[in-house]
């Protein structure tokens, strides 16, 4: 049986075809297994239960076994060397076989269920490539045997609800069929194709809403991900089985472009919510197929178009069964985009930030969500950048609860936007937040607790860019917060108590202490930001915590642009408050809220609307 190499899937093959990874491996046997780790050299003798340094990340690729493009690379640019690297390449896979075989099973990392899949599809293509021909008739069998168990394992994950929601399906569904073409033939391999695709249609039909055209993975990078991993694995699969059994994949992928464009700040630029880098750029390999018909629209003209001439439709896309929306208003350098999280469920890259947001004006981060994710195996992941505590929103006590949340209105109007929602964010607690996007001058943000706080501490976190310098200050109306960002004009950031019994913030119980494993200096991340940066690393950001206190109604106001909020009128009464801001062009905004009381006179909830009004 011959295989075609160039069938196979190969996933991040190209990481090793690179005259970098070439030379590396070429002069000193220099395998880049996974950045930012350093190189390490491949030894005569391998142990596979290597680990140097510790990590579960670095573990899981090496056992991967991506990194045998290197040498097929090698060979490619070297073709002097093909006898004595093929023959390399056989010692490997071998190797690693028997490795398997007499144990390996247990090994860290062997068996996560990315590892395996990669490592099929590779150990397929080298031995297509390479090996077929090669072996003898008993280490034939070995790898058969090595492929038949990777097979296995790979249809009981497929049939297991772990990743019913995860891109890892795909890996795995891509690991299958390249396990089928290399060792299978006849109605078995036939059989393991079926299977396949079948387990593509469901986990299509599952993670991607086909009227939406939004995912499941509840992170932004992992939207352009998928739309790139599925085009991907149409182009892959139609030779295997037919264009007409993948030709709904790229149908769907065509939805889910107009997502893209609506959560890009710029083009190619994505905010960070979920398990994405903050204020990331992704790069062509991602971005450039969906660059032409039938993926462009007009938002994706004005999203590449210069700050000082773009001009995207002001407007509110929402997604409300996944849970997205997205304002937009203002031009130019006044253009404000507002992203705000809704939580049905949490998603497998996604976070615990219902109700959260982030704020962007001229295309530069003003209040920002942290990202992630960091380290996979570390604290900071799973108590920080997934929990409530990372994000703009509502936390209580140490920061660590689950919730979801729902929102139940959203309206756009006069160059306005409305959203509002409300989340149990504890026993006995609701919270119900309001967002106005006022043109391109203020964000709104109307804020209320229900239930009995227990003597439990409350508080609404906003997290500025990093690099921000910061000035409070306060005046008759509240608290006035002066933020000047690295990249963009000085904002003004004014909290105010609108409705309810007074309180007196500093009397309000403070947050305990907090500071996980891998926590800076051991700070508490009640006073820091931790933003993602980049892949393991992060920026350190300012913190502006504001308590609150159940029946109390708080406003903040966001005033990029106008810093000193100049003409800013607050008029409140029993049954509603009513607040004049100034615009910077035109007209200014008037913002009625209604107070709605219970049976005993206290604030449990508001309902908001939003006009012209001079001030």
């Amino acid at each position: 049986m011959t295989v075609d190499p160039d069938l196979l899937r190969r996933p991040e093959q190209e990481l090793f075809r690179t005259p970098e990874a070439v030379s590396g491996f070429a002069e000193h046997r220099a395998l880049d297994i996974r950045r930012p780790f350093p190189p390490v050299i491949l030894e005569p003798q391998v142990d596979w239960a290597w680990n140097p340094y510790g990590d579960k990340t670095w573990c899981l690729y090496w056992h991967s076994l991506y990194w045998v493009h290197a040498i097929d690379e090698t060979i490619l640019r070297h073709p002097e060397r093909e006898a004595e690297l093929a023959e390399l390449l056989r010692d490997l896979v071998m190797s690693y076989v028997d490795f398997f075989a007499g144990g390996g099973e247990s090994v860290d990392q062997v068996l996560d269920d990315h590892a395996v899949s990669y490592r099929l599809s590779h150990v397929a293509f080298v031995y297509a490539r390479h090996l077929a021909g090669r072996l003898s008739p008993g280490e034939d069998a070995r790898l058969r045997a090595f492929a038949l168990r990777h097979l296995e394992i790979l249809r009981g994950y497929l049939a297991s609800d772990r990743w019913l929601y995860s891109n890892h399906t795909l890996f795995q569904i891509e690991g299958t069929l390249d396990g089928a073409l290399a060792f299978l033939e006849g109605d078995a391999r036939q059989e393991a194709y079926d299977f396949a695709l079948a387990e593509f249609a469901a986990w299509t039909g599952r993670c991607i809403d086909a009227e939406e055209g939004s995912a499941a993975e509840h992170a932004a990078f992992y939207h352009i991900f998928l739309m790139a991993r599925i085009r991907d694995f149409a182009l892959y699969a139609a030779p295997l089985v037919g264009e007409a059994k993948v030709a709904f994949a790229l149908d769907l992928v065509g939805k889910m472009a107009p997502f893209l464009w609506d959560m890009s700040v710029s083009l190619g630029k994505l905010p960070g919510f979920g398990d994405s880098k903050h204020d990331m750029f992704v790069g062509p390999k991602y971005l450039k197929p969906f660059l032409k018909a039938p993926y462009r629209n007009e938002l994706t003209d004005a999203l590449a178009a210069p700050p000082e001439t773009r001009s995207p439709r002001a407007g509110l896309a929402c997604y409300p069964r996944k849970g997205y929306y997205f304002a937009r208003s203002g031009s130019g350098a006044r253009e404000m985009m507002l992203s705000v999280m809704d939580k049905p469920f949490v998603g497998p890259h996604g976070h615990v930030d219902g109700l959260s947001f982030e704020l962007y004006r001229a295309r530069q981060p003003l209040l920002v969500d942290s990202g992630g994710p960091y380290k996979y195996g570390n604290k900071l992941r799973f108590q920080y950048f997934r929990k409530p505590l990372g994000h703009n929103g509502l936390i209580v006590e140490d920061g660590q609860h689950d919730y979801v949340s729902r929102v139940t209105r959203a309206t756009h109007a006069g160059g306005r936007s409305l959203i509002k929602g409300l989340a149990k964010v504890a026993p006995g607690l609701v919270w119900r937040r309001g967002f106005v996007l006022l043109r391109g001058d203020h964000l709104v943000l109307l804020d209320v607790i229900e239930g009995d706080r227990e003597g439990r501490s409350a508080y609404l976190r906003l997290q500025t860019a990093p690099g921000a310098g910061t000035d409070e200050t306060g005046d008759g109306t509240g608290r006035v917060l002066h933020v000047t960002p690295p990249k963009s004009d000085p904002f003004s950031i004014r909290v105010f108590q609108a409705a309810g019994a007074p309180f007196d913030p500093a009397a309000m119980p403070a947050p305990a202490p907090f500071a996980p494993d891998g926590t800076p200096g051991g700070r508490s991340l009640h006073d820091i930001a931790l933003v993602t940066s980049r892949d393991n690393y992060f920026a350190e950001a300012p913190v502006l915590r504001i308590p609150l206190e159940t029946g109390a109604l708080m406003v903040t106001i966001v005033s990029p642009g106008l810093a000193d909020l100049p003409g800013c009128e607050v008029s409140r009464g029993t049954d509603g408050t009513r607040i004049a801001l100034p615009a910077a062009e035109g007209p200014g905004h008037a913002l009625e809220i209604r107070h709605l009381l219970d049976d005993e006179g206290r604030l449990f909830d508001f309902r908001m609307s939003a006009t012209d009004g001079r001030t």
